[in-house]
Protein backbone atom coordinates (compact mmCIF):
# COMPACT_ATOMS: atom_id res chain seq x y z
CA UNK A 1 0.00 0.00 0.00
CA UNK A 2 1.28 3.86 -0.75
CA UNK A 3 2.48 6.21 2.27
CA UNK A 4 2.93 4.45 5.52
CA UNK A 5 1.06 2.13 7.47
CA UNK A 6 1.21 1.60 11.49
CA UNK A 7 0.04 -1.65 12.34
CA UNK A 8 -1.50 -1.60 15.53
CA UNK A 9 -3.27 -5.07 15.78
CA UNK A 10 -5.01 -6.14 12.53
CA UNK A 11 -6.30 -10.14 12.61
CA UNK A 12 -7.03 -11.51 9.12
CA UNK A 13 -10.00 -12.67 7.76
CA UNK A 14 -11.78 -13.84 4.80
CA UNK A 15 -14.74 -12.02 3.38
CA UNK A 16 -17.69 -12.52 0.59
CA UNK A 17 -19.29 -9.96 -1.53
CA UNK A 18 -22.21 -8.42 -0.08
CA UNK A 19 -23.48 -11.57 1.35
CA UNK A 20 -25.91 -11.10 4.71
CA UNK A 21 -23.41 -10.58 7.63
CA UNK A 22 -20.70 -9.42 5.01
CA UNK A 23 -18.02 -7.20 7.43
CA UNK A 24 -17.51 -3.43 7.44
CA UNK A 25 -14.43 -1.44 8.13
CA UNK A 26 -14.66 2.04 10.08
CA UNK A 27 -12.55 4.49 8.43
CA UNK A 28 -12.27 6.82 11.04
CA UNK A 29 -10.16 10.44 11.11
CA UNK A 30 -7.97 10.85 14.38
CA UNK A 31 -8.15 14.76 14.40
CA UNK A 32 -10.86 16.37 16.62
CA UNK A 33 -12.95 12.87 16.11
CA UNK A 34 -10.69 10.75 18.10
CA UNK A 35 -8.34 12.89 19.56
CA UNK A 36 -8.73 16.21 21.06
CA UNK A 37 -6.11 18.16 18.90
CA UNK A 38 -7.82 21.66 18.09
CA UNK A 39 -6.93 22.72 14.73
CA UNK A 40 -7.88 26.22 14.86
CA UNK A 41 -5.58 26.73 17.42
CA UNK A 42 -2.43 26.02 16.17
CA UNK A 43 -0.48 26.77 19.18
CA UNK A 44 -1.99 23.76 20.87
CA UNK A 45 -2.17 21.82 18.18
CA UNK A 46 1.32 21.94 17.36
CA UNK A 47 2.09 21.55 20.33
CA UNK A 48 0.11 18.32 20.68
CA UNK A 49 1.66 16.73 17.66
CA UNK A 50 5.38 16.75 19.96
CA UNK A 51 4.30 15.44 22.35
CA UNK A 52 2.72 12.14 23.61
CA UNK A 53 -0.35 13.97 25.41
CA UNK A 54 -3.37 11.83 23.71
CA UNK A 55 -6.84 13.32 24.96
CA UNK A 56 -9.70 10.81 23.34
CA UNK A 57 -12.53 13.02 22.57
CA UNK A 58 -15.31 12.79 24.99
CA UNK A 59 -16.99 9.56 24.96
CA UNK A 60 -15.64 8.60 21.59
CA UNK A 61 -13.50 5.41 23.39
CA UNK A 62 -16.72 3.93 24.34
CA UNK A 63 -18.40 4.52 20.95
CA UNK A 64 -15.43 2.44 19.07
CA UNK A 65 -15.67 -0.13 21.43
CA UNK A 66 -19.24 -0.81 21.00
CA UNK A 67 -18.49 -0.54 17.42
CA UNK A 68 -15.44 -3.57 17.90
CA UNK A 69 -18.71 -5.11 19.65
CA UNK A 70 -20.30 -6.24 16.73
CA UNK A 71 -18.80 -9.18 15.03
CA UNK A 72 -16.79 -8.69 12.05
CA UNK A 73 -16.15 -4.38 12.21
CA UNK A 74 -12.65 -3.40 11.65
CA UNK A 75 -10.88 -0.02 12.27
CA UNK A 76 -8.60 1.98 10.06
CA UNK A 77 -7.51 5.36 11.21
CA UNK A 78 -6.24 8.01 8.99
CA UNK A 79 -4.58 11.57 9.90
CA UNK A 80 -2.99 14.48 7.77
CA UNK A 81 -0.39 13.98 10.64
CA UNK A 82 3.12 13.09 9.43
CA UNK A 83 4.39 9.82 9.57
CA UNK A 84 7.25 11.59 11.87
CA UNK A 85 4.56 12.86 14.72
CA UNK A 86 3.43 9.20 14.79
CA UNK A 87 4.40 8.51 18.24
CA UNK A 88 2.08 11.40 19.36
CA UNK A 89 -1.10 9.16 18.20
CA UNK A 90 -0.05 5.15 18.14
CA UNK A 91 0.08 5.41 22.23
CA UNK A 92 -3.64 6.97 22.67
CA UNK A 93 -4.79 5.01 19.88
CA UNK A 94 -3.59 1.68 21.92
CA UNK A 95 -4.57 2.54 25.21
CA UNK A 96 -8.26 3.70 24.36
CA UNK A 97 -9.32 2.48 21.14
CA UNK A 98 -9.66 -0.78 18.98
CA UNK A 99 -6.83 -2.51 16.95
CA UNK A 100 -6.73 -1.12 13.51
CA UNK A 101 -4.19 0.45 11.48
CA UNK A 102 -3.04 3.85 11.66
CA UNK A 103 -1.73 5.61 8.14
CA UNK A 104 -0.29 8.94 8.36
CA UNK A 105 0.94 11.60 5.70
CA UNK A 106 4.38 11.12 3.82
CA UNK A 107 6.73 13.94 3.47
CA UNK A 108 7.64 12.45 0.28
CA UNK A 109 8.23 15.47 -2.95
CA UNK A 110 7.84 12.80 -5.93
CA UNK A 111 4.34 11.61 -4.56
CA UNK A 112 2.77 15.21 -4.40
CA UNK A 113 -1.17 13.15 -3.79
CA UNK A 114 0.28 11.69 -1.14
CA UNK A 115 2.04 14.82 0.49
CA UNK A 116 -1.19 16.96 0.07
CA UNK A 117 -4.12 14.60 0.07
CA UNK A 118 -2.96 11.21 2.66
CA UNK A 119 -6.30 10.74 3.50
CA UNK A 120 -7.67 10.38 0.27
CA UNK A 121 -5.06 8.06 -0.49
CA UNK A 122 -5.16 5.90 2.12
CA UNK A 123 -9.00 5.42 1.96
CA UNK A 124 -8.62 4.92 -1.82
CA UNK A 125 -5.60 2.21 -1.03
CA UNK A 126 -8.26 0.52 1.43
CA UNK A 127 -11.33 -0.12 -1.03
CA UNK A 128 -9.02 -1.00 -3.98
CA UNK A 129 -7.71 -3.80 -1.85
CA UNK A 130 -11.47 -5.12 -0.97
CA UNK A 131 -13.51 -3.17 -3.48
CA UNK A 132 -16.31 -5.73 -2.03
CA UNK A 133 -16.44 -4.66 1.81
CA UNK A 134 -18.41 -1.63 3.08
CA UNK A 135 -17.20 0.90 4.18
CA UNK A 136 -18.18 3.98 6.61
CA UNK A 137 -15.92 6.86 6.68
CA UNK A 138 -15.88 8.94 10.14
CA UNK A 139 -14.60 12.75 9.77
CA UNK A 140 -15.66 16.07 11.46
CA UNK A 141 -17.90 18.40 10.30
CA UNK A 142 -15.99 21.59 10.24
CA UNK A 143 -12.32 21.00 9.09
CA UNK A 144 -12.89 22.63 5.18
CA UNK A 145 -10.88 20.04 3.18
CA UNK A 146 -11.85 16.64 5.04
CA UNK A 147 -16.28 17.48 3.70
CA UNK A 148 -14.76 17.55 0.05
CA UNK A 149 -12.58 14.43 -0.29
CA UNK A 150 -14.92 12.30 1.73
CA UNK A 151 -17.33 13.36 -0.53
CA UNK A 152 -15.74 12.82 -3.48
CA UNK A 153 -14.82 9.12 -2.69
CA UNK A 154 -18.44 7.93 -1.41
CA UNK A 155 -19.22 9.15 -5.57
CA UNK A 156 -17.01 7.72 -6.80
CA UNK A 157 -16.97 4.19 -4.98
CA UNK A 158 -20.90 4.57 -4.29
CA UNK A 159 -21.28 0.30 -3.87
CA UNK A 160 -18.21 0.59 -0.91
CA UNK A 161 -18.53 3.40 0.73
CA UNK A 162 -21.98 3.35 2.36
CA UNK A 163 -22.13 6.07 4.68
CA UNK A 164 -20.30 9.35 5.36
CA UNK A 165 -20.58 10.07 9.08
CA UNK A 166 -19.42 13.79 10.84
CA UNK A 167 -18.75 14.53 14.31
CA UNK A 168 -20.26 18.88 15.08
CA UNK A 169 -17.59 19.81 16.83
CA UNK A 170 -18.50 23.52 16.97
CA UNK A 171 -21.55 21.87 18.87
CA UNK A 172 -18.67 21.08 21.50
CA UNK A 173 -16.00 23.56 20.88
CA UNK A 174 -17.59 27.03 20.38
CA UNK A 175 -13.39 27.93 20.37
CA UNK A 176 -13.98 26.42 16.83
CA UNK A 177 -13.62 28.61 14.07
CA UNK A 178 -13.46 26.48 10.91
CA UNK A 179 -16.44 26.48 8.46
CA UNK A 180 -17.24 23.73 6.80
CA UNK A 181 -17.38 22.73 2.96
CA UNK A 182 -21.18 22.42 2.40
CA UNK A 183 -21.59 22.28 -1.17
CA UNK A 184 -20.28 18.87 -1.69
CA UNK A 185 -23.13 17.76 0.59
CA UNK A 186 -25.51 19.33 -1.91
CA UNK A 187 -25.25 16.28 -4.50
CA UNK A 188 -28.16 14.54 -5.40
CA UNK A 189 -25.74 11.44 -5.26
CA UNK A 190 -25.15 11.72 -1.54
CA UNK A 191 -28.77 12.13 -0.55
CA UNK A 192 -29.10 9.50 1.50
CA UNK A 193 -24.76 8.78 2.10
CA UNK A 194 -24.36 10.93 4.97
CA UNK A 195 -25.00 11.97 8.69
CA UNK A 196 -24.42 14.42 11.84
CA UNK A 197 -24.06 13.78 15.45
CA UNK A 198 -22.61 16.30 17.92
CA UNK A 199 -21.73 13.91 20.80
CA UNK A 200 -21.18 10.55 21.02
CA UNK A 201 -23.39 9.75 23.79
CA UNK A 202 -26.25 10.70 21.73
CA UNK A 203 -24.94 9.14 18.91
CA UNK A 204 -24.71 5.62 20.68
CA UNK A 205 -28.20 3.39 20.11
CA UNK A 206 -28.89 5.12 16.82
CA UNK A 207 -25.10 4.16 15.22
CA UNK A 208 -25.21 0.61 16.80
CA UNK A 209 -28.34 -0.23 15.44
CA UNK A 210 -27.29 0.79 12.22
CA UNK A 211 -24.14 -0.80 12.14
CA UNK A 212 -25.96 -4.12 12.77
CA UNK A 213 -28.55 -3.35 10.46
CA UNK A 214 -25.14 -2.31 7.62
CA UNK A 215 -23.75 -5.63 8.37
CA UNK A 216 -26.57 -7.92 7.77
CA UNK A 217 -28.36 -6.01 4.21
CA UNK A 218 -27.54 -7.35 0.81
CA UNK A 219 -28.74 -3.66 -0.25
CA UNK A 220 -25.82 -2.01 -2.21
CA UNK A 221 -27.58 0.99 -1.86
CA UNK A 222 -28.23 0.69 1.87
CA UNK A 223 -26.81 3.98 2.56
CA UNK A 224 -27.12 5.55 5.88
CA UNK A 225 -30.70 3.69 6.71
CA UNK A 226 -32.18 5.71 9.28
CA UNK A 227 -29.37 7.95 10.04
CA UNK A 228 -30.02 10.27 7.40
CA UNK A 229 -33.37 11.37 9.66
CA UNK A 230 -30.10 13.57 11.66
CA UNK A 231 -29.88 15.62 8.34
CA UNK A 232 -32.73 17.82 9.43
CA UNK A 233 -30.79 19.98 11.13
CA UNK A 234 -27.66 20.74 8.76
CA UNK A 235 -30.21 20.66 5.71
CA UNK A 236 -31.16 24.88 5.99
CA UNK A 237 -27.43 25.63 7.01
CA UNK A 238 -25.72 23.67 3.67
CA UNK A 239 -28.79 24.85 1.34
CA UNK A 240 -27.93 28.55 2.25
CA UNK A 241 -23.86 28.28 2.11
CA UNK A 242 -23.13 26.00 -0.39
CA UNK A 243 -19.35 26.51 0.64
CA UNK A 244 -16.49 25.10 -1.51
CA UNK A 245 -13.26 23.73 -0.17
CA UNK A 246 -11.59 27.23 -1.79
CA UNK A 247 -14.54 29.36 -0.01
CA UNK A 248 -14.64 27.74 3.34
CA UNK A 249 -10.70 27.74 3.73
CA UNK A 250 -10.81 31.37 3.21
CA UNK A 251 -13.86 31.94 5.29
CA UNK A 252 -11.75 29.96 8.04
CA UNK A 253 -8.39 31.78 7.74
CA UNK A 254 -10.36 35.24 7.92
CA UNK A 255 -12.04 33.92 11.31
CA UNK A 256 -8.95 33.12 12.74
CA UNK A 257 -6.80 36.07 12.28
CA UNK A 258 -10.39 38.07 13.70
CA UNK A 259 -10.24 35.76 16.74
CA UNK A 260 -6.70 36.07 17.35
CA UNK A 261 -6.99 39.40 17.20
CA UNK A 262 -9.50 39.81 19.78
CA UNK A 263 -7.60 37.60 21.97
CA UNK A 264 -4.78 40.11 21.89
CA UNK A 265 -7.04 43.11 22.97
CA UNK A 266 -7.72 41.69 26.47
CA UNK A 267 -4.66 39.80 27.02
CA UNK A 268 -4.43 41.00 30.54
CA UNK A 269 -7.80 39.31 31.17
CA UNK A 270 -7.15 35.84 29.81
CA UNK A 271 -8.58 33.24 30.25
CA UNK A 272 -11.46 34.63 29.30
CA UNK A 273 -14.89 33.71 27.18
CA UNK A 274 -13.95 37.61 25.28
CA UNK A 275 -11.79 35.26 23.86
CA UNK A 276 -12.63 32.54 21.39
CA UNK A 277 -9.42 30.66 21.55
CA UNK A 278 -9.72 30.33 25.21
CA UNK A 279 -13.71 29.24 25.13
CA UNK A 280 -12.70 25.00 25.43
CA UNK A 281 -14.67 22.67 27.49
CA UNK A 282 -13.64 22.17 31.19
CA UNK A 283 -12.66 26.19 31.01
CA UNK A 284 -13.22 28.11 34.74
CA UNK A 285 -13.48 32.11 34.26
CA UNK A 286 -12.88 34.74 37.29
CA UNK A 287 -16.02 36.40 37.50
CA UNK A 288 -17.73 39.06 40.15
CA UNK A 289 -18.33 36.97 43.37
CA UNK A 290 -17.96 33.74 41.89
CA UNK A 291 -16.33 31.48 38.56
CA UNK A 292 -18.33 30.67 35.59
CA UNK A 293 -17.85 27.28 33.67
CA UNK A 294 -17.16 27.00 29.76
CA UNK A 295 -20.61 25.23 29.51
CA UNK A 296 -22.44 27.46 31.62
CA UNK A 297 -21.51 30.27 29.16
CA UNK A 298 -22.11 28.04 26.36
CA UNK A 299 -24.66 30.46 24.39
CA UNK A 300 -22.84 33.18 25.47
CA UNK A 301 -21.71 34.99 21.94
CA UNK A 302 -20.65 39.01 22.66
CA UNK A 303 -19.90 41.58 24.42
CA UNK A 304 -21.38 44.49 22.94
CA UNK A 305 -20.06 48.53 23.16
CA UNK A 306 -16.67 47.25 24.61
CA UNK A 307 -13.74 49.65 23.98
CA UNK A 308 -10.59 47.12 25.13
CA UNK A 309 -7.86 48.40 23.44
CA UNK A 310 -5.85 50.95 25.32
CA UNK A 311 -7.85 50.63 28.28
CA UNK A 312 -6.89 48.64 31.39
CA UNK A 313 -10.35 47.54 33.18
CA UNK A 314 -10.14 45.98 36.87
CA UNK A 315 -12.57 43.32 36.28
CA UNK A 316 -14.89 41.64 34.26
CA UNK A 317 -18.27 41.20 35.81
CA UNK A 318 -21.25 39.18 34.94
CA UNK A 319 -24.88 38.96 36.06
CA UNK A 320 -27.99 37.77 34.21
CA UNK A 321 -26.16 36.70 31.23
CA UNK A 322 -24.19 39.35 30.24
CA UNK A 323 -20.77 40.38 30.73
CA UNK A 324 -19.27 43.96 30.86
CA UNK A 325 -15.64 45.59 31.99
CA UNK A 326 -15.15 47.40 34.94
CA UNK A 327 -12.60 49.79 37.20
CA UNK A 328 -14.34 49.70 40.28
CA UNK A 329 -16.97 47.39 41.15
CA UNK A 330 -19.51 45.35 39.39
CA UNK A 331 -22.10 46.61 41.07
CA UNK A 332 -24.92 48.59 38.73
CA UNK A 333 -27.07 51.63 39.73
Amino acid sequence: MSGFALLLMLPLYAFAAFLPNASVTIVSDLDDVLRITEIWNPLRAIRGFFTDDFQPVNGMPELYRNFSQVKGTEFAYVTDGFVSWSSSYTYGLQEHYPPGNAYFRLFDLSNLKMLFNARQVHAESLIDEDPNRKFILVGDFATPGLINVYAKLAIKNPRSIQCLVFLDVRATNPANWLVPTTKPLTDRALSNRWTVFETAEEFKNDSITYLNQLKATTNESFGCGHLITRQKSFLDLIENTHYSSARATFMTLTKGLSAMMQCLMILPFRPSPLCRIDRREGTWYPYYKKFESEMELRTWKKLPNTVVNGTKYERMCYEGGKFWLVNGTCEQN
